[in-house]
């Protein structure tokens, strides 16, 4: 059971952000400094301060807030959100999360003031990831799950009520509204809008809760010393379908005298196009550079051109980059790769 002091601070600490933020869902600034893993522009000394004042008492927060103490290559695992809230206000922010955490978020009044959200209240929180200069060739998506509650009243469409809109400016967007909507929504990229309106003469619920995780969606540097001598890549949520306006980068080096083995176990992308003169083209492909079969051109496979059965790559040198590319329509579940690096030196 939580020690007395530590409750009597807590509800001090709840009158005090009640007071505080009353003005804030009437259309005033936000100044919430957020959670120290957050940068909220056009202030984005404040993670800094934080994370300074962070390490001066020893928090380990401090360190974790380090960007260069990230995995990539698809070693992520969500931390425990247990302690991690982020409340929405009626305001605009941008959001900046760490690539591989994940955090709590939700409506004003959710949680701990257990009330209603205010009528006619407009946000528009933007999440985006930092990336990570020693692997910009890592891309990492969203995954947003929870529920949202609005009030019980008769409507068409949910513009006519308050909902919830998420949208990855990429092709991927979702709508919730109604009185007990669950959200699973995820992204193609590392970024996305979240948007939420209550009309002005809404009578108000309780709203949304939603964790919100940042992940690791494909591309990214592979190094022999590190990531090898085998490994896999795959497509963007594979074996799912693959999201729209994907592309991705994998930049595999190796020491002199090596070679880069490749074939896929799974195979699928969008069959390949005509062109009004009868040639014909992909659409969504895999691309690789460098390899046996073309040393000084770019290759591309489509459909299932390159599944176990039919081909296996050999890079012509130690290096190779492999690009995906996929269109606005006509999504299929994609490919697994596997990948050796082969020493034929002496």
């Amino acid at each position: 059971m939580t020690p007395l002091p530590h409750r009597l601070l807590f509800f001090s600490s709840a009158v005090v952000l009640l007071l505080g933020l009353v003005g804030l869902c009437n259309g005033a600034p936000n100044n919430s400094t957020g959670h120290p893993d957050f940068e909220i522009q056009p202030r984005p000394h404040l993670r800094e301060e934080k994370k300074e004042l962070a390490k001066s008492k020893g928090d380990p927060r401090g360190q974790q807030a380090d960007d260069s103490e990230v995995e990539f290559l698809g070693d992520f695992k969500p931390e425990d959100t247990s302690n991690d809230r982020y409340v929405a206000y009626c305001a605009d922010a941008i959001v900046m999360m760490i690539p591989g955490r994940s955090r709590k978020f939700w409506s004003y009044g959710y949680v701990y003031l257990q009330e209603a959200y205010p009528a006619n209240c407009t946000l528009k929180y933007v999440f985006t990831t930092r990336s990570n200069p020693d692997d910009t060739f890592a891309k990492f998506g969203f995954r947003v799950t929870g529920t949202f509650k609005g009030p019980n009243i008769q409507y068409t469409s949910c513009t006519e009520t308050d909902y919830v809109t998420l949208d990855d400016t990429e092709g991927i967007t979702a709508t919730y509204c109604g009185t007990s909507a669950t959200i699973n929504f995820i992204t193609g990229s590392n970024y996305f809008e979240f948007h939420f309106k209550s009309q002005e003469h809404s009578p108000r619920a309780k709203g949304f809760y939603v964790t919100i995780e940042s992940y690791y969606l494909c591309g990214g540097l592979v190094n022999s010393d590190t990531h090898g001598p085998t490994g896999y890549i795959s497509s963007p949520l594979h074996p799912d379908n693959y999201p729209p306006n994907s592309n991705c980068f994998w930049w595999f080096t190796s020491p002199e005298k090596t070679t880069v083995k490749m074939e896929c176990n799974s195979f699928l992308l969008e069959d390949m196009a005509t062109f009004p003169n009868g040639t014909q083209y992909c659409v969504d492909y895999l691309s690789l550079s460098y390899e046996a079969v073309s040393s000084d051109q770019t290759t591309y496979f489509c459909n299932s051109d390159m599944d176990t059965l039919t081909k296996t790559i050999y890079s012509a040198g130690s290096n190779l980059l492999v690009n995906f590319r996929s269109d606005s329509a006509n999504h299929f579940s994609g490919f697994n790769c596997s990948y050796d690096f082969i020493f034929f030196g002496v």
